[in-house]
């Protein structure tokens, strides 16, 4: 079986960037290498696709814009990006990636006195696509500083997974600068989110003068999300969106072991993705997609979940209050880890 984490990472480095159209290509092209065209789920090949490039997003390999700006995929540039937590510095590397990197960060490693640990990570069954973990641990913050000099990357100092979480804006910060439009409703093909289900639904189904509405342009392959109060509206993201109308409906999603460290978001209601990275630099690991056959009765929604490794209780509960949540506080199944 043809195995390689790191090629669909390595081509869209080596490009710079990719629209979607070709990300779309490059994906299908390697996952046909595995002679495969969905999972041993039953996921189809073209959610797999936004989750390859999801997971990317959330480990700062690349940038994705957001809403009617999206067309385009740039790879971010490469950084050692220190890791919270006690003990010896560690840092990650983020950005881009070549097929030299791995090479050449471990020579630098061992001229320094670092030890750089490469990890591969949990993939989706039948993909590859999450890039593998590396890691430096050194006696002092100065020994990586040297690395990152020799090899010509950035190193941040201030962990940048706990600094996106506790300097995002809140829900009210982000739904304070949308401005409210008064507009009739536009006619395209429209569908509804359902906070019960976590999923978006055929249009009127939810019959709620406060409604969160996803509209398919006829000609373009694009989507709006209009946050609808009455007869005015906010055009929104997505995901700050359905946190909005969640927090409306008193409808609490995200759960939180403190004993591993993990917080676990449904898929149906994933992260703003600033806290999403926030939350994965946390650790350097891609979060862990958990299907619903997999979860627990009484878990949210009907497309499984994420399992972010390595957060820290005071980072959840700044997630779950930025997002107007109740943070679970419960055992979680171990297989959130596996």
């Amino acid at each position: 079986m043809y195995e390689c984490e790191d090629d669909l990472l390595y081509i869209v480095s080596a490009w710079g960037g990719l629209s979607w159209r070709s990300f779309r290509k490059v994906f299908d092209i390697l996952h046909a290498r595995l002679g495969r065209t969905g999972d041993e789920n039953g996921l189809a090949g073209s959610r797999m696709r936004w989750r390859a490039l999801n997971i990317l997003d959330w480990l700062g390999h690349c940038d994705v814009p957001t809403g009617a700006a999206f067309n385009r995929i740039y790879c971010a540039p490469p950084v050692l990006a220190r890791l919270p937590g006690t003990g010896l510095p560690h840092a990650v590397m983020c950005g881009a990636r070549s097929p030299d990197t791995t090479d050449v960060l471990s020579s630098a490693c061992l001229r320094h006195g670092c030890r750089l640990t490469i990890e591969r990570q949990l993939q989706d069954a039948g993909a590859a696509y999450v890039p593998r973990r590396l890691v430096i641990e050194a006696d002092s913050q100065e020994a990586i500083i040297d690395v990152a000099r020799e090899i010509r990357v950035t190193y941040t100092a201030a962990p940048p997974g706990w600094d996106l979480v506790q300097f995002s804006g809140s829900l009210d910060e982000y739904l304070m600068s949308r401005p409210l439009i008064r507009l009739p409703d536009i006619d395209w093909p429209r569908r509804d989110y359902d906070t019960k289900l976590l999923q978006f639904r055929q249009g009127g189904a939810v019959a709620d003068r406060v409604r969160l509405s996803q509209y398919e342009h006829p000609l373009l392959p694009a989507r709006r999300y209009y946050l609808w109060h009455g007869e005015t509206y906010r055009d929104v993201e997505r995901d700050w969106g359905r946190y909005a109308l969640l927090r409306r409906a008193g409808v609490h999603v995200l759960a939180y072991d403190p004993r591993r460290f993990i917080l676990a978001v449904p898929s149906g209601a994933a992260l703003p993705r600033v806290l999403a990275r926030g939350c994965t630099l946390c650790s350097g690991y891609a979060p862990r997609f958990v299907p619903q056959a997999n979860c627990p009765p009484a878990s949210p929604g009907r497309a499984g979940l994420y399992a972010f490794r390595g957060v820290p209780l005071v980072a959840a509960q700044t997630v779950a209050d930025k997002l107007g949540q109740h943070l679970d506080i419960r055992t979680l199944p171990t297989l959130y880890m596996e």
